[in-house]
Formats: C-alpha cells, structure tokens, sequence
C-alpha cells in the first residue's frame, strides 16, 4: 500500500499546502559516515526527546545512533555504525517526518501490534519505551511520512534538493 498524494482523511488534519511547507521545515542531511544534520528550516527549535523516543521503534536506527546533539536550527546525530544505504536513510527520514511533522491521524497506532503509541498532548504522538517492540510497522504506515518521503523522492529525481 503506497500513494502519491495524501489520502482524503489525512487532509482534514492538514492542508497539502501545510505538509509541503513541513517537507521544507525538515531534513535530513547526510555530512558523513558518522553523521547526519537534521534541519528546521522554519526556525523552530527541534526536541531531541522526540526524535529519540520514535528512534525506539526501529531497532536498526537506534541501535545506530549514538548520540543527538542539538544545534541552532537543527540537531546533529551522531552514528555508531553507517546507515546502510538509502534504504535506512529514508527510514530514518520517516522516524524524523514523525517525530517532527506528525498530525496526529494515529494511523500508526492503530498498525502498531503491542499498542505502544499513544496521543501525546503536547501533539503528535508518543511512544511507550516499555511496550514498543522495535518492529518499525509503525514507520511504514505513517501516511505523512510517506508522503513526505515520495515528494522528497521526485525532488530529488528532478534535481531540486
């Protein structure tokens, strides 16, 4: 299951205008092996508790992360071992559309099988440490990450990122 374009309920939380805004907002940068920047274009100040705590449900990224350091505009992250590919590049550009991006559509949670992820009131989402498997289900389901993900994709394709 893919898509181009947003499904129609993803949209009563969000206009198309809003989530191609957001791709603008946030980043990933690959700087080298053992490091990756993660930018807010929009000047808002990036939390690095939320981007750890949807690194949990994906075993390979937080295994492969060592450490997040905030910086003016963004964070950097530090690896322990080099993403393998574009593969776990887009994945973990999917960890931080949610982490970052999310609109609370909770289509994660209901995909996810230990039922680790909750609302969190401050918004978007937050995932329970002790419940969550690691199993990444919630990553591929993610509506606006993947959305996110296939604009970034045919950007890049026409050399605009």
């Amino acid at each position: 299951w893919r898509w181009i374009s947003p499904p129609k309920d993803i949209l009563r939380f969000v206009k198309v205008e809003e989530v191609k805004s957001r791709d603008a907002a946030s980043k990933v940068e690959v700087i080298s092996s053992e490091l990756l920047r993660v930018t807010s274009g929009s000047g808002r100040v990036l939390d690095p508790s939320r981007l750890l705590n949807l690194l949990a449900t994906d075993r390979r990224l937080s295994k492969a992360v060592s450490e997040i350091t905030p910086l003016e505009g963004g964070l950097l992250v530090r690896l322990s071992k080099p993403l393998e590919g574009a593969d776990e590049i887009t994945d973990f550009e999917r960890v931080v559309v949610r982490a970052y991006d999310c609109v609370g559509c909770l289509e994660c949670a209901n995909w996810c099988p230990a039922g680790a992820i909750a609302p969190d009131p401050q918004g978007g989402i937050r995932v329970d440490g002790q419940r969550c498997t690691g199993c990444g289900v919630c990553n591929l389901k993610c509506p606006l990450g993947e959305y996110v993900v296939k604009l970034r994709a045919s950007r890049r394709a026409r050399g605009a990122e």
